[in-house]
């Protein structure tokens, strides 16, 4: 049967020489011996003569410390190998060697011969014995081709066949010759050690790309050569030679994007990466990404985010260019706050005016809630706060006199946790300057004076006076700037009289009409 065509090799050396060293090093420690090292690393005492003959070891009990010897990486012992599942989301299955299923769950043991599938929206995190992270993602396959250890040593050797669908690993630097990390594709082979790097192989198995975020990756396929640093990436289809070094997108600029958000589904959107043609979301439930809770990619800057239950959260987008090559991660920590719902406003009415001297806020009560948090603001958007009532017991709340002008109010519920809600969308109103209360000051009996209070600094008014209540034979209108008002000049009958406030550019209504007798003299 013809073998299958490689269609690249990636393979990361930290130190070169190990590349075709065939030997691991180990350096002397206080109170080694030749027959415990032996016993301890080799798979068969009896080889010792012959290490201590490589060595040119003249006394085998008394080692030098700092000393380093070369043992052969055929004389070492070896294990069977494992990995541990750290994180599972989703639908996610294993197969044994047999092709037995199994369910999996945090904690579960595989070995080399399992195979791991995952559904859509499901991923999956394993963690190998050298404490290196491979995380597949949705609508992925893989198989453990290969689990090996070097007991003692550090070194483990780690063989992956990754079908299809994405994975991101994060490799422990290597420990010896006999440290590998590899992930075969149907079209790819990438070995590499000490790095972070991400593979997609495609669906149709005929084409892989990598991106390499940490390390540097010797890239080899088709008799070239290629050297891929953090930074870079490349692409590859079945059986070519992988393009040179391509430069990866810049991470994107998410500031603008809200801390929190109050509905769900929610949207958000930030500015376009000169050379992206779509974008990838990646959510997570804190800053290391082991677990996915959401990915999708989409062809703008403009997202929407269903499903997420109320909690915090961090989100990673990179952009994705034309050769399919995902650039570098912008982070944003954010948090979902849906619940409790936020209850239904009732006074003051949308867009009403208002001219009383404390204005009653009223919304609907829920048994369920525990109380409510009320936010009164001179803007739109709440940036200008005004009054920011916490621990409220009651629906209904009589504020202080207001300063004419517009307002925005809101009100969200508690919880029995005292965790709060979101906000209801703000409503607004007009508080207007409530009319005076007059009070007639008289003199030896007769009507002298009309005061009232000044409710603003700024404050002036407004007076009439009429033969009538309903001011239709009106026959004084004056604007003055005090609270205060000389009626000895009147003659003799009866009167009505009001009077209304401007302040702010704002003007109140009028009080309502004051009956004033003024008596013929005596």
């Amino acid at each position: 049967m013809p073998s299958k065509t490689i269609g690249f090799v990636f393979l990361l050396s930290l130190i070169p020489a190990w590349t075709k060293a065939t030997e691991w090093i180990y350096e002397i420690q206080p109170g080694d011996s030749l027959w415990n090292l032996s016993r301890q690393f080799l798979k068969d005492i009896n080889l010792w003569p012959r290490l201590q003959s490589l060595n040119s070891i003249e006394y085998p009990r008394r080692l030098q410390p700092g000393t380093k010897i070369r043992v052969p990486m055929e004389w070492l012992k070896t294990a069977p190998g494992s990995a541990t599942v750290t994180n599972i989301y989703g639908d996610v299955i294993s197969f044994d060697p047999g092709r037995q299923p199994r369910k999996l769950n945090v904690g579960s043991i595989l070995h080399a011969g399992a195979v791991i599938q995952t559904a859509s929206s499901s991923n999956i995190t394993l963690r190998f014995e050298d404490d290196s992270i491979f995380l597949l993602k949705s609508h992925g396959e893989v198989k453990l081709k290969k689990l090996k250890v070097y007991p003692g040593t550090g070194m483990v050797d780690t063989r992956l066949e990754q079908e299809k669908g994405k994975s991101e690993s994060k490799v422990k630097p290597k420990k010896g010759p006999g440290s590998r990390f590899e992930i075969k594709t149907p079209s790819a082979v990438a070995g590499v050690r000490g790095t972070v790097f991400r593979v997609e192989a495609s669906s149709n198995r005929q084409k892989t790309d990598s991106e390499v975020t940490k390390g540097e990756v010797d890239v080899k396929a088709g008799g070239a050569e290629q050297l891929i640093p953090r930074g870079f990436g490349t692409s590859a289809k079945r059986g070519e030679q992988p393009l040179p070094p391509v430069e990866l997108l810049p991470a994107p600029n998410l500031s603008n994007i809200s801390p929190t958000f109050e509905q769900n589904p929610f949207y958000f959107r930030f500015p376009h990466i000169t050379g992206a043609i779509s974008y990838q979301l990646e959510i997570a439930p804190n800053k290391q990404f082991t677990q996915l809770f959401f990915e999708q990619e989409f062809p703008s800057t403009t997202m929407k985010v269903s499903g997420l239950p109320d909690g915090n959260y961090v989100l990673r987008i990179r952009g994705v260019d034309h050769l399919g090559l995902e650039g570098f991660n912008g982070y944003h920590p954010f948090t979902v706050n849906t619940r409790p719902l936020p209850p239904k406003l009732l006074q003051p009415l949308p867009l009403s005016r208002i001219s009383v001297n404390q204005p009653r806020f009223r919304w609907r009560a829920s048994e369920k809630n525990f109380g409510y948090q009320l936010q009164l603001a001179s803007d739109f958007n709440f940036h200008h706060i005004l009054l920011n009532e916490c621990q409220l017991q009651t629906s209904n709340f009589i504020a202080k006199l207001l300063p004419p002008g517009k307002y925005y109010w809101r009100v969200a519920a508690l919880d029995s946790r005292g965790k709060r809600g979101p906000f209801s969308p703000g409503q607004s109103f007009i508080q207007l300057p409530p009319p005076p209360e007059i009070k007639i000051i008289e003199h030896k009996g007769v009507p002298a004076l009309l005061r009232w209070k000044k409710p603003y600094d700024d404050a002036r008014f407004r007076l009439q006076i009429a033969w009538d209540r309903e001011f239709e034979m009106i026959i004084a209108d004056t604007r003055i700037d005090k609270p205060i008002f000389s009626i000895s000049l009147l003659q003799p009958g009866d009167y009505f009289i009001r009077v209304k406030t401007d302040a702010a550019g704002w003007n109140g209504p009028f009080s309502r009409p004051l009956p004033l007798r003024i008596p013929p003299p005596q």
